[in-house]
């Protein structure tokens, strides 16, 4: 879920990179890690419903990854370029993750039997795990006697690889379904399974139906002036989404799936690749430098499925999924994105060499380690509880950083309001 939802810092850091050559990507990752670790875990304690703990031994694993990824970055910084064995480095960092993650079990049941404070850290994710393992076990038994008891009957067994739908309130093209009805469900009324109704559906519910909202959907002529605004916007690339993605072939073509697959990576790849010439275009209009547009502006767009991902996943009480996602978000932008980036540009130019290495990248880095550390101090001292007081301190946290980002460096042409000191690796960006 992690890598998946970090496909556009991905594409960013590669464009930014080899095509525009440009700042922006560096800034992308370094104000992705702040938002991630504060806003996103923020916005996760406040919208999740309830008050989730999380497991130690995923948590510290992940955090361990990803305070070495930060430190590698900053130290790799140092002397304003980066050589191919340094992104090599951050590539074989990532591999090791991985490694570590396909023997996660058998490392924790090793650390769980030296008992101490080794079993300590491991105590509930074990329980975890052998929790779910019987939740599977009684799931896969009562699935055997129903279809026993089925054939028993003389009833069809139900085809394999069909994916089965119920309409539910919120189906309002279903058979039969009163339209009425659909639109003033409530949604609470979601598909059974889930733990609570999706948080983008609750949020559009409760927008929609909103006092405000109704009364100037009704009572005004701008609302239908703002929805065919936003259609004539929308529809370019709603029918290009249509076309290369035609729903007419999901019965047709077994690997459609595939297809849809591929073709949103591409759209991925090229909307980015818009996002990040405006942004590009757009700073250099007002004098703002690419590493500060990277770190504010483009970071908290291409968060975007890191945010909604990590706050569904909380809504259904998994608090070690949300977490997990937020930091495996981070360790691969710094450990793949910049890795990788730079090994082709090392490939192909030589030594990377850029502006904001050799500006005052090592601050906000240092900030990033700074959070990282505040955000595993205060999991700890929440006795791993996700709550709304820690997510509203984080989000005050970011804000922080936003602030001290547009301080520490030039806008517009004009000197930074706070100077950082001389050290290695810096310059005041004049």
């Amino acid at each position: 879920m992690a890598v998946g939802s970090s496909a556009p810092e991905f594409f960013t850091v590669i464009i930014a990179t080899m095509v525009t050559e440009s700042d922006e990507g560096i800034g992308d990752i370094v104000g992705a890690a702040v938002f991630n670790s504060m806003t996103i875990v923020g916005l996760t304690c406040i919208f999740a419903g309830q008050t989730l703990v999380i497991t130690k031994f995923p948590v510290l694993r992940d955090f361990s990854f990803y305070i070495l990824s930060i430190i590698l970055l900053f130290l790799f910084a140092l002397d304003e370029k980066i050589l191919w064995y340094e992104s090599l480095l951050l590539l074989l960092g990532y591999a090791s993750y991985v490694f570590w993650m396909t023997q996660n079990r058998k490392i924790a049941r090793a650390m769980h039997s030296r008992g101490g404070f080794l079993k300590f850290l491991t105590d509930d994710y074990i329980a975890d795990v052998e929790r779910r393992a019987k939740e599977a076990e009684e799931k896969e038994a009562k699935k055997a006697a129903k279809e026993e008891g089925d054939a028993e009957a003389g009833q069809p067994k139900p085809k394999e690889g069909g994916v089965g739908f119920t309409p539910t309130a919120y189906d309002a093209n279903a058979e039969g379904a009163d339209k009425s009805s659909a639109a003033s469900a409530a949604p609470a009324a979601s598909p059974a399974g889930s733990a609570k109704p999706s948080f983008i559906r609750t949020l559009s519910f409760t927008l929609r139906n909103s006092k405000s909202f109704v009364a100037f959907r009704k009572n005004t002529s701008a609302y239908k002036c703002i929805a065919k605004v936003q259609k004539a916007f929308s529809w370019p690339l709603t029918t290009a989404f249509k076309l290369s993605m035609p729903e007419s072939m999901r019965d047709k073509c077994k690997y459609w799936f595939m297809w849809n697959f591929g073709v949103s990576v591409a759209w991925i790849c090229i909307l980015i690749t818009c996002v990040l010439i405006f942004t590009t275009r757009v700073g250099c209009i007002l004098n703002i430098p690419g590493i500060v547009m990277g770190t504010i502006v483009l970071s908290s767009g291409t968060s975007v499925p890191d945010s909604l991902s990590s706050i569904i996943v909380a809504r259904k009480g998994e608090g070690d999924m949300a977490i997990a996602n937020v930091l495996g978000s981070n360790i691969f932008n710094i450990f793949v994105c910049l890795g990788f980036s730079w090994m082709l540009w090392n490939i192909a130019e030589g030594p990377y060499e850029a502006n904001a290495l050799k500006g005052n990248l090592w601050f906000p880095i240092m900030i990033v380690l700074v959070y990282s550390c505040f955000l595993l101090i205060a999991f700890i001292v929440s006795r791993w509880r996700l709550t709304k007081k820690l997510g509203f301190s984080l989000i005050f946290l970011h804000m922080t950083f936003i602030a001290l980002t547009l301080l520490t460096n030039s806008i517009g042409g004009k000197k930074p309001i706070l100077l950082l000191p001389n050290t290695p690796g810096w310059s005041d960006g004049r």
